[in-house]
């Protein structure tokens, strides 16, 4: 059964005339990850998806962050959200950043190449999608890497993407992009 997608980023024009709202108008650019301090308690450092868009006219960017909610003492994923956020989080201590691969298809008419963007509308579309929704969720805890995959399948990023996010987060980081070294995580 599909999880509902909540999203407080318009997808549609507000009036005519509303190029700026349109979810055609913003194309992806740029699929960001942040990692926060280690837990005192231990484990890993938690990681935040983000992702940065363009507006196609203007050249607008904004940044949107997907998280996965769960249903209360169920930990079952119950939904996707969708919000606008500032460009960094703050005190982050580790970064990746995998950027559009641009491809570009001739115009039957004016044999024009134009650029193939991944507008908000195809990501909302993916994340609405029963069998996609299958696919990112079909191991909670790896939604993330799954979300990446997605974004290699589709044609947005580089194909060697995934083995640099996993190899990223075999690291613990401490410091800006500055991985813990094998003793200390010993000692920790």
């Amino acid at each position: 059964m599909p999880i509902q997608v909540l999203s407080k980023v318009p997808e549609n024009p507000r009036w005519v005339g509303d190029n700026h709202s349109s979810a055609d108008y913003w194309a992806f650019r740029c699929l960001m990850f942040y990692a926060g301090p280690l837990a005192p308690a231990g484990g890993g450092n938690p990681w935040q998806l983000q992702i940065a868009q363009t507006h196609i006219q203007t050249g607008d960017w904004r940044f949107l962050v997907i998280r996965l909610g769960t249903k209360h003492l169920e930990n079952k994923p119950s939904a996707f959200s969708v919000t606008k956020e500032s460009a960094m989080p703050e005190k982050n201590v580790a970064e990746m950043k995998f950027w559009t691969t641009q491809s570009f298809k001739i115009d039957a008419h004016t044999k024009k190449s134009e650029r193939v963007e991944y507008t908000h509308r195809d990501l909302m579309h993916h994340l609405r999608d029963p069998r996609t929704q299958d696919m990112l969720l079909a191991d909670g805890t790896l939604f993330a890497r799954n979300f990446v995959s997605l974004l290699i399948d589709v044609g947005v990023i580089a194909s060697n993407s995934l083995q640099t996010f996993n190899s990223k987060l075999k690291d613990l980081y401490i410091d800006y992009n500055v991985p813990v070294s094998v003793a200390e995580v010993m000692v920790m």
